[in-house]
Order: C-alpha cells, then sequence, then structure tokens
C-alpha cells in the first residue's frame, strides 16, 4: 500500500459490492507466512458461490464505479479468480491426527 489514508475510501466502499453476490473474506490482510519464496505484504481472498458470480462481480457496474478510488494508492501484484473444490471431496492426506508438539 502506497497511500494507506488515500486507500481508506477504497476499503469502505469495498465490502458493500460483495454483498449482491453473497460473497465473503476469507482473508483481507492478516499475518502471512511463507513456505517457499516470499510472502506477499497483504493478501486478500475472497469466496465465492461459483465461477459466474464471481465474473460478474468484478465486471459489476458497483465495483467499476469506486476501482478509481484505489489507483496511485496500492500496488497489486496478482488478482485472480480460482474455481474450488466440492465440500464433499476426500480428504487428500486423510484424517490422521497432527504430531503434537
Amino acid at each position: 500500500m502506497t497511500d494507506p489514508a488515500g486507500y481508506q475510501p477504497f476499503v469502505e466502499a469495498f465490502p458493500a459490492t460483495l454483498v449482491p453476490y453473497r460473497a465473503h473474506f476469507l482473508a483481507r490482510g492478516g499475518k502471512t507466512q511463507s513456505f517457499a519464496g516470499e510472502a506477499p505484504k497483504r493478501v486478500a481472498i475472497i469466496a465465492f458461490n461459483n465461477m459466474e458470480d464471481a465474473l460478474n462481480w468484478r465486471n459489476s457496474e458497483a465495483l467499476q464505479k469506486i476501482m478509481p478510488m484505489r489507483e496511485g494508492k496500492a500496488t497489486y501484484l496478482m488478482n485472480f479468480a480460482v474455481e474450488g473444490v466440492s465440500e464433499a471431496q476426500e480428504p487428500a492426506v486423510g484424517t490422521s491426527t497432527p504430531p503434537a508438539k
């Protein structure tokens, strides 16, 4: 973030753009920990019910209206959508208990 005070109006207006698409934050800011490579300074992850809702939100009039508020106030390295997996999917690793600390 290059201008935190100037970025604040965008931060305040942003959540309302998600409401019509029933989207919500899974992460917004918070501590990051790198396991390989350099961790980003700030991460936001937004959950949508499906890719169509994500694309419709991204192209929405409400979001487009506030996008100029962030220009010159933050640097974006990555911005993309990823289709998730079904909640009914079997665990990839199994159900073993983690080792004691």
